[in-house]
């Protein structure tokens, strides 16, 4: 069967080769892992924001509006807009602080 040839190629292989590719797969399936787990706690945070807030992000960080668009849609002044943005950003880097923190290094 084909994974019998696979496995019988990799056996092949030197340990060291072996190894590191081994690694190198872990490593890659580890990394979209940690990304996802981010990607979900950025969303979450963003839901968690009040209604105007959370709007107003989504309309400036995803559908790259400008300001004046966002007053508009949310029916407020330019700088209301970008105190409201500016609260918001805040609020998320707080409650996001910690994805900021240095990686626990791999154990080979």
């Amino acid at each position: 069967s084909d994974l019998e040839s696979v496995t019988l190629q990799l056996d092949a292989w030197p340990r060291y080769l072996r190894n590191r590719e081994m690694r190198v797969t872990a490593r890659s399936v580890e990394e979209r892992l940690v990304a996802e787990c981010r990607l979900d706690e950025v969303r979450a945070a963003i839901r968690e924001l009040p209604g105007r807030s959370r709007a107003a992000v989504l309309m400036h960080k995803y559908e790259d509006m400008e300001y004046a668009a966002i007053a508009a849609a949310l029916h407020c002044s330019v700088s209301a807009t970008k105190s409201l943005l500016f609260r918001a950003y805040e609020h998320l880097r707080e409650r996001l602080a910690h994805l900021d923190a240095p990686p626990v290094p791999a154990v080979d």
